[in-house]
């Protein structure tokens, strides 16, 4: 039972929970500099040589392919550039936050990584009424059920 949650409000254990992980922006290390700069000057590398095999696949250095060639190298180059001039961040996962609901009473809290966990207070009273709920829930459901499948079931 030790990975049941138990509801703070009645002390039941029908509960649901969902997580979200808590991101910080943390700088990227050297490390992952360096090779952000090795793939910028990569794609670089390859873009100028793109160019230079199309110039020569057409056969004029004409206005139109200088242009497209600047074209072509110059705005990877700014974009280069800026990427280098600003501090690159990544995120980072640094905890979690548990949105649970109960079942029996309806009731919702959030639980961080770190904090205590909440007081429980045993509400017989409130389990008892929320089992007798979810047993007609689950009765009306049956009916349903039994109501879809006899109209799927009838012949034309």
């Amino acid at each position: 039972m030790s990975n049941q949650v138990q509801c703070p409000n009645c002390g039941g254990y029908k509960t649901t929970s969902e997580t979200t992980p808590i991101t910080q922006k943390v700088s990227l290390s050297s490390s992952q500099r360096k090779e952000q700069r090795k793939t910028g000057l990569t794609c670089l590398s390859l873009l100028v040589g793109f160019t230079f095999i199309i110039s020569l696949l057409v056969g004029d250095w004409g206005i139109f392919t200088l242009i497209a060639a600047m074209v072509i190298v110059g705005v990877p180059i700014v974009l280069l550039i800026e990427s280098f001039q600003r501090n690159p961040m990544t995120t980072k996962t640094v905890g979690y936050v548990y949105h649970s609901t109960c079942l029996i009473c309806g009731f919702h809290w959030d639980w961080r990584e770190g904090q205590e966990k909440p007081e429980v207070h045993v509400r017989p009273d409130l389990i008892a009424r929320g089992e007798q709920r979810l047993r007609e829930e689950a009765q009306q459901a049956e009916i349903a059920n039994r109501v879809a499948q006899d109209i799927l079931n009838r012949k034309p």
